[in-house]
């Protein structure tokens, strides 16, 4: 049985966007549990143990946000400044994965507080090394070296501190 380290709460709209991100996880054997969320809102819910949040045992408190721009309801830009303005929730790292490329996004997501900045990508392969890296950075799943390929997302990875 793989050990449970963690759980990661992932807020994303586009239902097969999750799946994709499912599959990767799956694929890739990550030793958390990921819990989803469709909205924003939802994510504010969840960190404050609101209903239907408000149960830790089955909804125990993220290590890690991934974190979709454009949502409905509440949008990632807005969890980001929720964030900021809930000094208990401050050292939630947060990462955000969206389709938009605009530089500007990129800068403002940083600026927000976020840790890393990815673009979605929409093959498997790019999926599973960035589940790969994810995990091995934020979470604390370790891969056998030889199976973390470089990097091959250029500049659609930004991470704090590093130009957009």
């Amino acid at each position: 049985m793989t050990k449970r380290n963690g759980v990661v709460l992932v807020a994303e709209d586009d239902e097969n966007n999750v799946l994709f991100f499912q599959r990767a996880c799956s694929a890739e054997n990550v030793d958390a549990f990921v819990r989803f969320v469709g909205d924003g809102q939802q994510v504010i819910d969840y960190l404050q143990g609101k209903p239907p949040y408000d149960d830790r045992q089955k909804f125990p408190f993220p290590e890690l946000l991934i974190l979709d721009l454009k949502m409905p309801r509440v949008n990632g830009f807005d969890v980001l400044k929720w964030l900021q303005h809930n000094p208990e929730h401050q050292q939630l790292p947060v990462i955000v994965m969206s389709n938009s490329v605009l530089p500007q996004d990129q800068a403002r997501v940083l600026a927000l507080g976020a840790r890393e900045y990815h673009v979605k990508t929409f093959t498997t392969q790019q999926t599973r090394e960035l589940v790969r890296r994810i995990w091995s950075k934020w979470v604390g799943h370790t891969f056998p070296a030889e199976e973390i390929p470089p990097s091959t997302h250029g500049k659609s990875s930004v991470r704090a501190g590093q130009a957009a």
